[in-house]
């Protein structure tokens, strides 16, 4: 027998157990990847415009609006969420304007989400009627937002639900609550200059995402006694506050431009906050 002849069956030998490796090892990957921990993660990038990913505790995912720049959006998407992963739980819109509405379509050309919650714009946009017609595409389960509205994502255990509702509805844009078990988020990025309403004020939060264009100086927001405010990277009114100006009682004050990628990791005695910096985008 030739030398290239006692060689092939050794690499098909070689080859078979590549192969067996790498069925092993992609099932391995997809479930490290995709694995809960048991905490509720609310995820800010440092990304232009105002977006949110809520990972449940069953390992669920909501995308909260989006950002300005599409293409930055679905990169992030991309290593946030699990290997292979291309299906979204829940898109929600706090606002409709170009500082959310381009990351939510590059997000809808990638990812096939479930359910959306969408709002209305105040006047008749492209931008949003595109997304609608990309999530009619995808047979997307689509409701338009009013206050009360309860959108559940579900666990086998109750305990693991994760509830986001609309607290309040002003024109084209809403403040959200954000329940999974005894962890409560408000997600008020998109607040303007209207006073916080009273539903807001009901029970201590554990977090809050606000806009840096509103004054922290509000009885009803320390009334709430967070433990930690997240802020985005909109200017406005009052944008000449330093971070320390905006102190809330003994809540940790966090801003992506300063600190990067965060994410905070809820259970029900206590809170984890990771950052990462890295230059803003």
């Amino acid at each position: 027998m030739s030398a290239a002849a006692a060689e092939r069956p050794a690499t098909w030998t070689r080859g078979v157990a590549l192969i067996g490796a790498l069925a092993l090892i992609l099932p391995a990957a997809l479930w490290w990847t995709g694995r809960t921990d048991a905490r509720l993660h609310v995820i800010v990038p440092p990304l232009a415009g105002d977006g949110v990913l809520i990972k449940t505790v069953s390992g669920q995912w909501a995308l909260i609006d989006g950002g300005a720049d599409g293409t930055a959006v679905a990169n992030w998407l991309g290593r946030e969420l699990p290997f292979a992963r291309r299906e979204i739980d829940l898109l929600v819109q706090t606002r409709v304007d170009r500082t959310t509405l381009p990351g939510q379509l590059a997000a809808a050309r990638r990812y096939h989400f479930r359910r959306a919650l969408l709002l209305r714009p105040a006047r008749n946009d492209a931008a949003w009627n595109e997304l609608v017609r990309l999530l009619h595409e995808q047979g997307t389960a689509i409701q338009i937002g009013r206050v009360g509205i309860r959108l559940r994502l579900a666990a086998r255990a109750e305990k693991d639900a994760a509830i986001i509702e609309v607290l309040a509805l002003a024109g084209d844009h809403a403040l959200l609550g954000l329940t999974s078990g005894a962890t409560r988020v408000l997600l008020l990025q998109s607040l303007r200059n209207e006073p916080l309403p009273a539903i807001i004020g009901r029970g201590r939060v554990a977090a809050i995402v606000f806009p840096w264009r509103r004054s922290t100086r509000d009885p009803a927001l320390a009334a709430l006694a967070p433990d930690a405010i997240v802020f985005g990277d909109r200017s406005g009114t009052d944008p000449e506050l330093s971070l320390a100006d905006r102190q809330v009682g003994s809540a940790r004050l966090l801003h992506e431009q300063i600190d990067g990628r965060i994410e905070l990791a809820f259970t029900a005695t206590d809170m984890r906050v990771y950052v990462e910096r890295q230059p803003f985008k």
